[in-house]
Parts: structure tokens; sequence; C-alpha cells
């Protein structure tokens, strides 16, 4: 779909790959994060027993509108249980 697309553009985008996949980004963001030292979420504290409150709160944030596809509360979980 659309939504697929605009990921492979991206991907390609910032992997310089005009054949990358979507999960490329995923990698790719996971690369700046470690070269830009950006700390994991538990430096601050934050543990699991936080992450649904914490998911709760960003859905209705006004930045998840501008998000190309609807993420489900157990998905805001799982990318926040992967930055922990």
């Amino acid at each position: 779909g659309p939504t697929l697309r605009r990921y492979r553009e991206l991907a390609g985008l910032v992997t310089g790959a005009s054949d990358a996949q979507p999960e490329a980004l995923s990698d790719w963001a996971l690369q700046l994060c470690k070269q830009l030292s950006i700390p994991r979420l538990n430096t601050y504290g934050i543990s699991g027993a936080d992450l649904p409150e914490i998911a709760r709160k960003a859905a209705t944030a006004s930045s998840m509108k501008a998000n190309p596809i609807e993420l489900s509360s157990e998905e805001l979980v799982s990318v926040l249980e992967a930055s922990l």
C-alpha cells in the first residue's frame, strides 16, 4: 500500500540503497541512536511497568496524528520495550 511505499522511499533515502526495504529504517535509526549516544529509557528510571501508561499518553499526543499508520497500544508498548 501507500504507507509501505513511503517507508521504502524513506529507507532508500537514508540508506542510499535504491532497493532498501522498510525494515532498513529501524536498523538505520538504531545506528543513529548509537552514534549520537542517545540513552535508553531505563537510564531515566523507566521500567516495563511504566510502559502501558506511557503508551496510553503517547496515543493521545498530537504528534501521533502525523504517523502514517495508527499504532495499537500493544504496538506502542512494543516500541517502548525495544527502547528500554
